[in-house]
């Protein structure tokens, strides 16, 4: 939460500061996300350090299960735990803020993937994470085709994820739960 309240405060100072006619719509589309800003060389760019990412994931696949069943399990296995958890969570920051420094906020998807994943392909990490990103980018897919469907003007593609992004978490929860 502090981290969260000292980020927010930069970007309000950021805002505050910024010049209204150029910089502040570029910092409202970041905010809001959108893919049209993107240019190619920026998504190629951002493709080097998402792949990286998603490999280091996907090899960490059998090593997540065993971290999955908890820190002193993983050790009596031979596994570091904390290396291993941190490296994951590299990975995954890694690939998240290349994707927010091209396309800007678009949330909902990092979340409601891997728990749709979770119903397809069930809980092993080595079929979970390569499902997840199929089904993240095949979200944002569907959320980009349907923020230009409504006239001329597109609808932020980060409002779109979140309106449909949260009740539809709301429905994998409630689904998920039940399946337990």
């Amino acid at each position: 939460m502090v981290a969260g309240a000292l980020a927010s405060a930069g970007l309000g100072l950021v805002v505050v500061v910024a010049e209204p006619y150029s910089q502040l719509p570029s910092i409202t589309y970041w905010l809001l996300g959108s893919f049209t800003r993107a240019t190619l060389p920026e998504a190629v760019g951002a493709v080097i350090p998402v792949a990286l990412g998603a490999a280091v994931l996907i090899w960490l696949g059998f090593r997540l299960d065993i971290l999955s069943l908890g820190d002193e399990q993983a050790r009596s296995l031979g596994l570091a735990a904390r290396p291993l958890r941190l490296l994951a969570l590299a990975a995954a920051a890694l690939m998240t803020s290349s994707a927010v420094a091209v396309a800007g906020v678009v949330g909902w998807i990092g979340l409601l993937a891997p728990h749709a994943a979770r119903l397809i392909v069930g809980e092993r990490a080595g079929r979970l994470i390569p499902a997840s990103m199929a089904i993240g980018a095949l979200f944002a897919l569907v959320i980009d085709r349907l923020a230009t469907a409504f006239g001329p003007a597109e609808i932020p593609v980060g409002l779109l994820s979140a309106a449909i992004g949260a009740p539809a978490f709301l429905i994998l929860f409630v689904a998920t739960s039940r399946r337990s």
